[in-house]
């Protein structure tokens, strides 16, 4: 594109940075050139949204029956993510694809496995009534269970391969 604006011809292309959640309208006109009677106006919508991602991460997450997993928001930030606010997180509601499957609490993300099955978790901005993020989860009954402690230092941080600070204790 600045080959062609050395040329002498304008960019068509133009940055848009949102300054808050919503919607809006973006429009522009084109003019033609001299001695033509027609210009060409266009208009498209826009929607300006958190960079949110929901935390437990693994999709599909893989579940028991009865067990209760809260999920929760993080916001994606340069150089990494950190937990979304309590007050930015009030902000979205949390709903399933399938509530046969699993039953979520609205405001808080408490999510309960109700039978085996498949659903979808959503995070939606109340905002622009729009997702912020999915997940899938699966309901399930292993055959046999194996359990690994893995230490956490916080939401959305990544589990490093170490030695943990206690032996392996397998059962």
């Amino acid at each position: 594109h600045l080959e062609q604006e050395d040329a002498g011809f304008e960019s068509d292309w133009k940055t848009v940075e949102g300054i808050t959640v919503g919607k809006a309208q973006a429009s522009a006109e084109l003019l033609s050139p001299e001695g033509t009677s027609t210009n060409i106006i266009a208009s498209i919508p826009l929607l300006v949204m958190d960079h949110v991602s929901i935390w437990p991460a693994p999709s599909p997450l893989r579940i028991l029956p009865g067990s209760v997993i809260p999920f929760s928001l993080l916001e994606v930030v340069k150089g990494g993510t950190t937990l979304l606010d309590a007050e930015r997180a009030a902000l979205y509601r949390w709903r399933v694809s399938n509530d046969s499957v699993a039953s979520i609490d609205p405001a808080t993300g408490a999510l309960t496995g109700l039978a085996l099955g498949i659903t979808e978790v959503f995070a939606e901005d109340t905002r622009v009534d729009a997702a912020g993020d999915h997940a899938v989860v699966r309901v399930v009954m292993p055959k046999s269970l194996h359990l690994e402690i893995s230490w956490i230092d916080e939401p959305g941080a990544l589990v490093h391969a170490r030695q943990p600070p206690l032996p392996y204790i397998y059962w």
